[in-house]
């Protein structure tokens, strides 16, 4: 009978041989082992990578949990509606009176103007205006 620590060879055997609902007698009889070296490996070895991966497992479920928490909370947050606005929807269009057909540019119009202008500049690119003159028909 062989004595002293396990090789690594020796501890995936039994590992195999337990997975495969071996009993320790046969492990032991396989190995040439005591039953008792094996015994005392399976139940500190093999019991501790099993706490192992179910402590992983734990971890991995309750990492799960709190991301479904976070995104239950962000579904029932509401969102903000982005409201977008033409320069013609911050235009005034009737009078005090109640007449149409009058336009008044209001500050906000005036400053989505502005806006509009700075990004075509940023762009360089012409305005419809400045297209004719550069563009040439050829015959």
């Amino acid at each position: 009978m062989k004595k002293g620590k396990l090789t690594t060879k020796e501890k995936y055997i039994i590992q195999g041989m337990n997975n495969c609902n071996k009993t320790i007698e046969d492990i032991a009889k396989e190995l040439d082992r005591s039953e008792e070296i094996v015994k005392n490996y399976i139940d500190k070895e093999l019991n501790s990578i099993v706490n192992h991966i179910i402590q992983a497992k734990i971890n991995q479920l309750e990492q799960e949990n709190t991301n479904l928490k976070q995104e239950v909370t962000e579904l029932q947050t509401p969102k903000p509606k982005k409201v977008t606005l033409n320069v013609t929807d911050v235009m005034g269009h009737e009078s005090v009176g109640g007449r149409k057909g009058v336009s008044i540019m209001t500050q906000a119009a005036s400053e989505q103007v502005d806006a509009s202008k700075e990004r075509n500049r940023a762009n360089n690119s012409l305005s419809v205006r400045d297209k004719g003159k550069y563009i040439q028909n050829i015959k």
